[in-house]
């Protein structure tokens, strides 16, 4: 999908390590943590742009990951699936 708010410039990573975009991501945009099968190796993408007070980012963590980030109960927080599948877990619920 062709994004016009995150161009090459937007770039951050490609083809890195999840833990390294990861780590960059609770630095820049906000607290989370991911989880990894040790099976395999993904290689991770990032792009980030702030506008305002506003980031927006495309995460790609090359596999299947899971992402659990406490902060999320207190902010708001948009996320458009581009690929695959996501589950929501929240206090008593599942999406």
């Amino acid at each position: 999908m062709e994004s016009r708010l995150l161009s090459e410039r937007s770039s951050v990573f490609h083809r890195a390590d999840p833990y390294v975009v990861s780590d960059y991501v609770n630095r820049h945009v906000g607290q989370h943590c991911i989880g990894l099968s040790r099976t395999t190796h993904p290689q991770s993408s990032l792009s980030h742009r702030k506008m305002a007070e506003l980031d927006l980012c495309r995460i790609s963590y090359g596999g299947s990951v899971r992402v659990t980030s406490p902060a999320l109960e207190t902010i708001y927080h948009l996320q458009i699936l581009l690929n695959g599948n996501c589950l929501w877990r929240g206090h008593q619920r599942e999406h």
